[in-house]
């Protein structure tokens, strides 16, 4: 038979030595299943929950970002290590009493997973902030997010220098 889009060559069960075709997974466990990246620069307002909504998926095995939303919907249950690394356009310094957080969530809401504070300086005087977390999802409907709420005045998000990243691990 010719092959079908979106299925693969299995073995048939009971060990007959026939082959059969079988839906692929949307994912393999231990692989990158979701790169999410900006393609231009991304305002956030100050003082105020946001959820990150990157504009294009470099890699999105199954096509479960979407990018209208900036949701990630795995649709398999399991366990996922989710990082991200945003630069901030240079300039863009903060005072103490200014923080910024950034939190990965399984549905928008409940625990943060991962939640990281302001990042450093590099020489240019560009702010960084990355870090990461394993979010379990329980059902085929949930979904991981990634929020940041900046205290004070809003900040931009440099083109090209936001992703965000989902491994599935089981």
């Amino acid at each position: 038979n010719s092959p079908t889009n979106g299925y693969m060559l299995t073995a048939q069960s009971g060990n007959t030595g026939g082959l059969t075709w079988a839906s692929a997974p949307t994912s393999v466990a231990g692989t990158l299943a979701m790169r999410a990246e900006t393609t231009s620069n991304l305002s956030v307002s100050g003082n105020t929950q946001t959820e990150i909504v990157l504009q294009s998926a470099a890699v999105d095995i199954g096509s479960k970002y979407n990018s209208s939303n900036g949701r990630y919907t795995p649709g398999v249950a399991g366990r996922y290590f989710v990082s991200y690394a945003f630069s901030c356009l240079n300039g863009e310094s903060r005072a103490g009493s200014e923080p910024i957080y950034v939190k990965i969530r399984v549905n928008g809401g409940g625990a943060e997973i991962g939640q990281g504070g302001q990042g450093g300086m590099d020489n240019s005087g560009q702010m960084l902030l990355s870090g990461s977390g394993i979010a379990v999802i329980g059902d085929t409907s949930s979904y991981i997010s990634i929020w940041m709420y900046v205290s004070g005045n809003g900040i931009t998000l440099a083109n090209d220098q936001v992703t965000w990243n989902v491994f599935r691990l089981d």
